[in-house]
């Protein structure tokens, strides 16, 4: 404030002294008074008029503080303070141009004016001519170096060029001048962010806290700073802080939000995105992470609407297009996954995220060949992406290209053994046949993709009072599917006063004769695709399920993450995955002494429980009336049929070259195989080329709408090979059924064991074989004696009706058996226990 000019009258000098004095002090009412009695005396007081104008400044009436700050220089135009407060009060009325003329003419009469060169800058600031304004700061601060204000708004201008490093000196500088200048620390820790700086921008923000700790954009600031950090509990904590004071404030909102996303607490995260976003619309990122927050949930058609309009709200919106692609995969909507993915995928051509959605699509679609390329492309971009090596492998044996086989085989099992996620655990069952490392794999993935959370033990778990046992069973596949074949059977043959029978479809109700078969089997068939997994769970809570039985494991549209909560008591792997799921959710695995011997209990997750004879049932009502011909199937009229209907990708190179040297050894004979599409015959025909074997040998089978058809033709073969290490398993039941000796090499692990399982059950062990060798030798017996064929074949057809294999009821009361001796236990408060049935 300028010095008090010699006035007229009695007092006004004096008076005028009391004002400057209190407005020192603060006291800006008694100011104005004081001023304006001055005015009284003397209406055209420069310093007075001045004061009045700064006084009406502080109290936000800028228009008026304009005024008398011109009525001051109207009578003293040689005020370059006055001049610097004209500025000010322009500048509180948005005329930077007026103000910074303002601020010249205090710089005209007083060019060494540290504080109007330093306003100067502020003007310039105001109109975005940041270079111009980081002059006027340098030229102040070469006059007075000790002026904070003009060090943290020099920063500013640094920061606003681009010049972070230099910012940051700046800000250094203002907070060794006034160390609690919070301005400054704000500015710091926001550039210290911006050069990932991360852990001293939140030390900065710590003594913000410190310094202001009712500022709620600091708690803010503070809590997305710690989401970039991914201390999601952290930032939660301080998020709270924020929201309790502010609840509308959206950029907290969301942070919070994404940090519950982060940490699996998706019912909170996604009310956040809700209450976010019936106030705000229009935030594309919220209704993508909305959807992320659904599919996280189970709910992949509310999924759907979300990222469909976050995709309407931002059209290049990439992490939308993505979400979209998993959320219509969810809904088995494949091909039009695909070309969400492929959008996704032109928007950001060089992810291996959206790449290996693509190629996990493609496989869906059935497009091997495709899916083969496209995990390679994956894995030429990242390496070690997760479970892209396997895939890869299992993609090339879909279509029987054996190219690099030998190295991936290498590379898979090491990786698996290592820990790394490498491969799916459905898919390693075709790689290896070595229990441990199934193990190894399945936890791996359990791990990964469907952790426990913490719950009870079995043990612990409520125990219901029924009158009969409620078990549930679990599946996608309660249709024309090789489960339901199986099950068919045994679903009917239940006894209905001592079990609750209850179906959870995790797909839609299938009108096929087979799906309406099984449907009609259950006391309840509860269709639950539409469903949440915490809305399925509370249901088999509410229903008082006792034991849950699932019967996918993890083969495709499987939902494992329905047991990890445990929604009943007792929870049992059985059917779906030969092998263990390795994850301690499960209580017990069903199986036999054949295909999980006392020895290998301790690579299995689960507990074992033995069924008698074998543990794969099958359904004795099998109709296949007429047998076709031989020209009908595209088969030679004479000569040695050997045959395997396997899935194509359970067809490795070393089985594949027994199989050659059999055609040539065996003249005259063929091997007829599935067809499995398109690239899979023109390969496997180029390899019996290779191998010396005149393509037209191999025989391709046509796919027949009718199962009964299909079973029919088997009776055409003269002996079925199997495959190893992923054995036949509904395929061998057939060939059995069908009186078709079937050969197998007994292998190490579960899934390389069924055959020989079953061989047992019918009566046929002397068909097993140990070793590839035996297997050849043995084949070559069987298709150059022709007595021991017919007779094996004769043998078989009697078996049918004599021995375990295909006896549903015995098999029925033998499952039931084991059901009771579970629920015994958990009854008595016992934990699960390996057992055997009687």
């Amino acid at each position: 404030m300028t010095t008090p000019s010699t006035t007229t009258g009695t007092n006004t000098a004096a008076i005028f002294g009391q004002a400057l004095g209190l407005f020192n002090l603060g006291q800006l009412d008694t100011v104005e008074l004081l001023c304006r009695k001055i005015i009284e005396f003397e209406p055209h007081h420069p310093d007075a008029l001045h004061v009045l104008g700064v006084v009406a400044l502080r109290k936000g009436r800028a228009q008026s503080g304009a005024e008398l700050i011109r009525k001051s220089l109207d009578a003293n135009p040689a005020q370059p303070h006055v001049h610097c407060s004209l500025g000010h009060a322009l500048r509180d009325l948005q005329q930077p141009n007026d103000a910074l003329a303002s601020y010249r003419r205090a710089l005209q009469l007083e060019p060494k004016f540290a504080g109007a060169l330093f306003s100067e800058g502020n003007a310039l600031m105001d109109l975005g001519r940041a270079e111009e304004a980081l002059d006027s700061y340098d030229r102040a601060l070469a006059l007075q170096q000790n002026y904070p204000d003009a060090h943290l708004n020099r920063g500013n201008a640094l920061l606003s060029l681009g010049r972070l490093e230099e910012a940051l000196a700046s800000y250094s500088q203002a907070l060794a001048l006034q160390p609690d200048m919070t301005m400054a620390l704000g500015n710091f820790a926001s550039v210290l962010w911006k050069l990932q700086r991360h852990e001293e921008a939140l030390s900065v923000y710590d003594r913000l806290v410190a310094l202001r700790p009712d500022d709620a954009d600091v708690h803010s600031d503070r809590g997305i700073l710690l989401c970039a950090l991914e201390r999601h509990e952290g930032a939660v904590e301080c998020l709270n802080t924020v929201l309790l004071r502010r609840p509308e404030a959206a950029e907290a909102r969301f942070a919070r939000a994404n940090a519950l996303l982060n940490l699996r607490e998706f019912e909170r995260a996604l009310a956040d995105y809700d209450f976010l976003l019936q106030r705000h619309p229009g935030l594309a990122e919220a209704h993508c992470n909305r959807g992320l927050s659904l599919l996280a949930l189970g709910r992949p058609a509310d999924a759907l609407s979300s990222f469909s309009t976050a995709l309407h709200l931002k059209p290049e919106f990439v992490e939308a297009a993505d979400g979209q692609g998993t959320a219509l995969r969810q809904l088995n909507r494949p091909a039009e996954a695909l070309a969400a993915f492929e959008l996704a995928r032109r928007l950001r051509p060089y992810s291996p995220d959206i790449l290996y959605r693509c190629a996990v699509t493609l496989r869906q679609l059935e497009r091997h060949e495709e899916a083969a390329a496209a995990f390679a492309s994956v894995l030429r971009l990242a390496p070690q992406y997760d479970y892209a090596l396997g895939s890869l492998l299992h993609e090339r044996l879909q279509v029987c290209d054996w190219t690099e086989y030998p190295g991936l085989v290498t590379a898979v099992n090491e990786a698996v053994l290592a820990g790394r996620r490498a491969c799916l655990p459905g898919i390693y069952l075709s790689v290896s046949d070595f229990a441990p490392a199934q193990l190894q794999c399945a936890r791996t993935y359990a791990a990964d993709k469907h952790p426990v959370v913490p719950v009870a033990p079995s043990s612990a778990m409520p125990r219901y009072s029924h009158n009969r046992i409620c078990v549930a069973y679990v599946s996608g596949d309660f249709r024309e599917h090789p489960v339901s074949h199986l099950l068919a059977g045994v679903f009917e043959h239940h006894d209905r006063e001592r079990f609750e029978t209850i179906a959870i479809s995790l797909k839609p109700e299938d009108t096929s004769l087979l799906g309406r078969r099984v449907k009609a089997a259950f006391m309840q068939f509860i269709d639950v695709s539409a469903a949440s997994d915490r809305e399925v769970i509370s249901l088999m809570r509410e229903l008082e399920v006792d034991i849950a039985v699932d019967l996918m494991g993890l083969t495709s549209g499987c939902r494992p993450t329905l047991f990890t909560p445990r929604p009943a008591p007792v929870q049992v792997n059985f059917l779906g995955h030969p092998g263990t799921l390795g994850s301690p959710c499960y209580d017990y695995i069903l199986a036999d002494r054949h295909v999980l011997p006392e020895t290998d209990r301790g690579h299995y997750e689960e507990k074992v429980v033995y069924l008698p004879h074998c543990f794969q049932p099958n359904d004795a009502r099998r109709s296949a009336e007429r047998t076709p011909t031989r020209a009908e199937c595209g088969l030679p009229e004479r000569g040695f049929v050997f045959c395997c209907f396997n899935s194509h990708y359970k067809i490795g190179p070393m089985v594949f070259d027994v199989w050659m040297r059999l055609l040539q050894a065996v003249e005259g004979s063929v091997l007829w195989l599935s067809s499995g599409g398109e690239t899979a015959p023109g390969n496997l025909r180029r390899a019996a080329a290779e191998r010396g074997i005149a393509p037209e040998r191999l025989v391709f089978e046509a796919r027949l709408p009718d199962v009964a058809d299909h079973l029919a033709r088997y009776r055409l073969a003269d002996l079925f090979l199997d495959t190893l290490p992923f054995n036949a398993h509904t395929t061998a039941s057939d060939a059995l059924w069908a009186g078709v000796p079937l050969l197998s090499c007994r292998g190490g692990a579960f899934a390389a064991r069924v055959s020989a399982s079953l061989l047992n059950a019918v009566g046929c062990p002397d068909l097993i074989a140990d070793s590839l060798q035996e297997y050849e030798a043995l084949a070559w017996k069987i298709a150059s004696t022709p007595a021991l064929a017919s007779e094996l074949r004769s043998r078989l057809i009697s078996a049918r009706q004599m021995t375990p294999l295909f006896d549903t009821a015995r098999y029925c009361r033998h499952l039931e058996s084991a059901y009771l001796t579970m629920w015994q236990r958990c009854q008595r408060g016992e934990p699960p226990e390996h057992f055997s049935v009687a």
